[in-house]
């Protein structure tokens, strides 16, 4: 059998938290290892209530996040699926050093 070109694995994690349980993501992709939040669980028989995970729920999610994540990571040019700051930051802090300071008028 082959092997994929980028090693990933992962599994679905529950945590008791002082707001109920919830199921977390956790996989590594190539060397960088992810912890994240998929949901509030649902522990109970039945249909899930709207925005509840069931177990099976949160593996599908799992594999959603994992497969994004390789997607960022082939897309990014250098490999790292870190994000860049928005640009949209710096223009209105430099917008603001060039304006005048409040109080003067301009002749």
């Amino acid at each position: 059998m082959a092997q994929p070109d980028s090693c990933s694995t992962g599994h679905v994690k529950l945590i008791e938290r002082k707001s109920g349980p919830k199921f977390y993501a956790k996989y590594r992709l190539g060397e960088q290892q992810t912890t994240r939040l998929i949901g509030p669980a649902w522990l109970k028989r039945g249909r899930a209530p709207e925005g509840h995970f069931t177990k099976a729920m949160a593996e599908v999610e799992l594999h959603r996040m994992m497969a994004d994540a390789r997607i960022a990571r082939v897309r990014s040019p250098s490999g790292s699926s870190r994000r860049q700051p928005s640009t949209s930051a710096t223009s209105s802090t430099s917008a603001r050093s060039t304006s005048p300071p409040s109080g003067t008028t301009e002749a």
